[in-house]
């Protein structure tokens, strides 16, 4: 085993980074893949639906940043910070002689406080790999992140914080896993998550929180996917969406409201596939589109409207998807 060493900001955040980054492509990065690590996965929506239902990545109005990423936004920094600050690093000068105590670390040692500045990362290493405590800093030097890593792979608690210096996540790793309670919170210190992991997969209950502190999604994840009853809440506690998963996918019935409580949406899902009896409404009440869809697709009979009750051109008999002519 090599002695530790002592570093600053230089080569070393990008060797941090690389780390980082391979440590999140072992996990699946929501929204990157099929299957996340944090978040769970969804069912592939077709664009258009995409942009209707207007989705951010949690499916909430109140949408708070997820672990993985945390530490992509950091990744981003540190190579971005890096690149202004970066210098040539004698490393030899850097080997701790016999005696020598290891300098604590903080935005409070003057000898790297300009450079912490530029953001950055700070800590040891053994064998080439991150080893024991590493702290990660924000432009301006305030800390971005505390934990620790083994064998290059984060390790035992690790908390991130706000450029303001207000908690934002806390939670565990295992062997470069989260694992256990995962909370976070808003700017103002209210709760904006609880949600927990088994091996690195979201498992349970899932609660997130707008910075009112009026619930804004319940829900459930079985091995890292969507599984059981799901609903979202408008700031102001009315129901924005209901339904149900079913191993990441949706299934059964699904309703959606607009933020007066009136019904946007009503509608079937098999296997993730819209299926069944369709219908949407304005904001004003009127009918915006009715019919059925067929394993994802219009079939049969298809009615839409204009917002002024007018009937669109679009009305007629669908096959497969495709309107007859």
């Amino acid at each position: 085993m090599l002695a530790p060493r002592r570093t600053s900001l230089g080569w070393l955040p990008l060797l941090t980074v690389m780390l980082l980054a391979a440590t999140l492509l072992t996990w699946a990065v929501m929204g990157a893949t099929p299957r996340g690590v944090f978040g769970g996965a969804e069912e592939p929506l077709a664009s258009d639906e995409s942009l209707r239902l207007g989705l951010v990545p949690s499916d909430v109005p109140g949408f708070v940043n997820e672990p993985s990423e945390l530490l992509r936004e950091l990744v981003q920094i540190t190579f971005d910070s890096a690149a202004a600050a970066r210098r040539p690093v004698d490393l030899a000068s850097f080997d701790l002689e016999e005696g020598d105590d290891l300098v604590e670390l903080g935005v409070e040692d003057p000898t790297t406080e300009e450079d912490l500045a530029n953001g950055g990362a700070r800590g040891e290493l053994a064998d080439g790999l991150p080893e024991g405590r590493w702290v990660v800093f924000h432009v301006g030097g305030e800390p971005m992140a505390e934990g620790r890593f083994s064998g290059g792979l984060p390790e035992g608690p690790w908390s991130w914080w706000n450029p303001d210096g207000s908690l934002h996540l806390e939670g565990e790793f295992e062997a470069g896993l989260p694992t256990g309670d995962w909370h976070g919170w808003h700017p103002n210190g209210s709760p904006s998550l609880e949600t927990a992991y088994l091996d690195g997969e979201q498992q349970g209950p899932r609660t997130e929180w707008t910075t009112e502190g009026a619930i804004a999604l319940t829900g459930n994840h079985k091995a890292g996917l969507r599984d059981g009853p799901w609903v979202t809440y408008y700031a102001d506690g009315t129901l924005r969406s209901q339904g149900h998963y079913v191993q990441g996918l949706r299934e059964g019935r699904w309703n959606e409201w607009h933020p007066d409580g009136a019904p946007l949406l009503e509608g079937n899902y098999y296997g993730g596939r819209r299926d069944g009896a369709w219908n949407e409404w304005y904001s004003n009440g009127q009918l915006k589109e009715g019919g059925e869809f067929a394993s994802g697709r219009r079939d049969g009979w298809w009615e839409f409207y204009l917002f002024d009750g007018t009937l669109d051109r679009r009305t007629g008999l669908y096959t497969n998807g495709r309107r007859e002519r």
